[in-house]
């Protein structure tokens, strides 16, 4: 569809539902669709990869291929068989040129992390300790492991488990907390942390295995040790 240097249009309801009555059947023989009868309410589209139409109330849905599960009315036709916008769509149907609003784009500004700020340690352990394998069942044995690793440790203000990920160097890059209570979801991340350095634990396998979360991570391993 060419587009003209015609003032931007809003289309009003009335111009949608008359965009949306356009026979469907019709405009697929246009697009060059062949149709057969499947069903008393549905004619199926030959070579179409799953195509139906229902024309008592003018929708089609399709089944399979690449657009499975795409349906709609007649400008969902339109956008889908033209890879039209939806005003673009609406005028095409009812014959109206459609231009786009003017609008001032503002280009992107990619933020600069800051460094990572990591919580203050607590003199001990105990809280996040017990929570993680009292609470989330988790083996004593893992969370020792990754505690003596310095992958999690307890903050010291509010007592809440910290999991450390660390770069190939062994900087800190990427710290999460989770509140060690039995009825809390606090959870969140630090300051300056980067995701692209999570909590891992390498195994020796090939296999990889992707978790939401630290505490799932450890919950796996727990279950296959």
């Amino acid at each position: 569809m060419r587009r003209s240097a015609a003032a931007y249009h809003k289309f009003t309801e009335d111009e949608i539902r008359q965009a949306n009555g356009v026979d469907i059947l019709s405009l697929a023989r246009r697009y060059g669709y062949e149709p057969e009868k499947a069903g008393r309410k549905a004619v199926h589209m030959k070579h179409s990869g799953g195509l139906y139409i229902f024309p008592e109330n003018n929708r089609f849905f399709q089944w399979t291929g690449p657009d499975d599960g795409i349906k709609g009315g007649a400008i969902d036709f339109v956008m889908r068989e033209e890879n039209l916008s939806f005003p673009e769509a609406v005028g095409k149907l009812i014959g109206k040129e459609y231009a786009a609003e003017a609008r001032q784009v503002t280009p992107y500004e990619k933020k600069e992390r800051g460094p990572l700020v990591l919580p203050e340690k607590a003199d001990n352990m105990k809280r996040a300790y017990w929570y993680l394998v009292s609470i989330r069942g988790i083996s004593p044995q893992i969370v020792s492991h990754f505690m003596n690793r310095k992958m999690i440790y307890q903050e010291k203000r509010y007592g809440n488990c910290v999991f450390v990920g660390y770069d190939a160097e062994g900087t800190p890059r990427y710290c999460s907390m989770r509140a060690a209570r039995e009825n809390s979801s606090f959870k969140m991340d630090a300051t300056g942390s980067d995701k692209s350095y999570p909590f891992f634990h390498e195994g020796t396998s090939d296999l990889l295995i992707v978790t939401e979360a630290p505490i799932d991570l450890m919950s796996h391993a727990s279950i296959a040790a």
